[in-house]
């Protein structure tokens, strides 16, 4: 192993812990609060929330329509200050302006767009705040994403880790004086959101200046319009997936596989970690001789360290569901290990979709997700009205297969990088395999045994991937690695 690749895979590690960390932080938040919420709402009241939830995202990604991707892509091609400014000023404008130009549509449309999906118009004032608070929500994005790629790494911890961190403070201050409800949730996240929205703007004042031509927008909308459509594509997944159940088995479920997804998160703190610094990451060192080594070695180590999770998390579900919920939420866990699954093989695809964004040619992403959300659609109908819940995370297990096999031909086709994907492919058929029996096992049978069969796949999977995953250069370097950074600073 050269001494670029080791210091390639320090950076990799050093921005995972800055970013990653942050973003991951923000996330176990997230999950801080989640027992004060199924505790203060119903099983269908939270399912409630967390279908608002997903809408919300999905309406937040369609205002910024890919100006994020936009800016990441141009931001280095760009040689001087007045250039960055401009593209980054200019894409704001442009998200603030579609914001302006849309939600008042939605606004006055409200009625008709939640009796469509809950045929209770009691929620239309939740839909209502929440379009209140998008324009917030569109300048903690935007400045989190300059401070990122201009590696401010102190104005980005504030950014990242503030609203979370109060967020979570006042929801424990309000609920030991009142029980919380809905709008009481959804007006706080609003203030907070249009505070650290301020905050970042100021943060970010030296890049900013008002547009006097749209002309690096109007350059770069190709690619921005294929990363939009791209960006809304890939967003309606969850939309679609939570839809879909809301009409086919009611917000119970919907609750349920909220509450799964909620604990699943577990290892969305390790992908969220690995994806915020993989962008800057991969594409800082595309120029240099030994990248598909570096990236091959990052691949290997990294789903290994997903399994590995998967298994931790599931192993551990059902304890935390009996510590932190009420009796009715406590099912979850059956469905966790799967969801797991299908957010760790969607993290590799973000690998192999390198090949693409090197190519530019990123209308092959659109092409990919039309073809992955038809696939979520088809499966989704065929599965979730025979088995319920069990058949929507099988659904999203199986699109997410798919658009993996897929996206890995593509991106060798317009790139080719030599990646060497025999032994993750066998360690993601394995994991596959435990997943099909553990769902068929817990759909037909009882589930006293569950636990047993995670911890013996555990067993089973370490030994492999002790001998035959990992060669003896890449284990050497790896123990080399954690004594010296990790081991020797923790009994310093």
């Amino acid at each position: 192993m050269s001494s670029s690749q080791i210091n390639n895979i320090k950076f990799l590690f050093k921005d995972s812990f800055v970013y990653g960390g942050a973003s991951a932080i923000s996330k176990a938040f997230s999950l801080i609060i989640f027992p004060i919420l199924i505790k203060n709402f119903t099983v269908s009241e939270y399912g409630t929330l967390d279908f608002l939830s997903a809408l919300s995202s999905f309406l937040l990604i369609f205002l910024i329509f890919g100006q994020d991707s936009n800016v990441a892509r141009f931001y280095y091609d760009f040689q001087t200050d007045k250039e960055k400014k401009d593209l980054i000023s200019q894409s704001l404008f442009f998200q603030l302006l579609f914001s302006f130009l849309l939600i008042p549509f939605l606004w006055f449309n409200s009625e008709i767009i939640i009796q469509y999906f809950f045929n209770n118009l009691k929620i239309n004032v939740y839909f209502k705040i929440i379009l209140i608070q998008i324009p917030s929500l569109i300048l903690i994005n935007f400045s989190q994403n300059i401070l990122k790629w201009t590696f401010n790494k102190k104005k980005f911890l504030i950014i990242s880790l503030g609203y979370t961190f109060i967020q979570t403070i006042i929801l424990f201050l309000i609920v030991n004086f009142k029980k919380i409800n809905i709008i009481d949730y959804l007006l706080m996240n609003c203030i907070l959101s249009y505070i650290f929205g301020i905050i970042g703007l100021y943060f970010t004042k030296q890049w900013l200046t008002i547009p006097k031509t749209f002309n690096i927008i109007r350059n770069t909308f190709s690619f921005s319009f294929s990363y939009g459509i791209i960006c809304i594509i890939t967003s309606l997944l969850p939309t679609l997936e939570r839809s879909l159940t809301l009409n086919i088995l009611g917000t119970h479920s919907l609750g349920i596989y909220a509450t799964s997804i909620k604990i699943a998160m577990l290892i969305g703190l390790l992908v969220n970690a690995f994806q915020t610094a993989w962008g800057p990451f991969s594409l800082s060192i595309f120029k240099e001789k030994d990248t598909i080594q570096t990236y091959n070695l990052v691949l290997k180590f990294y789903t290994i360290l997903l399994v590995l999770s998967i298994i931790l998390v599931s192993t551990f579900s059902k304890i935390i569901l009996f510590t932190l919920a009420p009796i009715e939420y406590q099912n979850a866990y059956l469905y966790i290990f799967t969801i797991c699954l299908s957010i760790s093989i969607q993290s590799i695809i973000s690998i192999f979709e390198i090949g693409i964004t090197y190519s530019k040619k990123s209308y092959y992403f659109l092409i990919i997700n039309i073809i992955t959300i038809l696939c979520s659609f088809l499966f989704m109908n065929l599965l979730i009205p025979y088995y319920g819940i069990f058949g929507l995370i099988n659904a999203v297990l199986f699109t997410q297969i798919i658009k993996l096999i897929i996206t890995y031909i593509i991106s060798q086709r317009v790139y080719f990088l030599n990646w060497e994907i025999n032994q993750v492919s066998i360690i993601l058929i394995l994991t596959f395999c435990f997943s099909f029996f553990l769902n068929i096992y817990n759909f037909y049978f009882s589930i006293n045994y569950t636990i047993y069969y995670i911890l013996f796949f555990c067993l089973f999977f370490s030994i492999i991937t002790i001998y035959y995953f990992i060669s003896k250069n890449e284990y050497k370097f790896f123990k080399i690695y954690i004594n010296k950074h990790f081991t020797k600073k923790l009994f310093k």
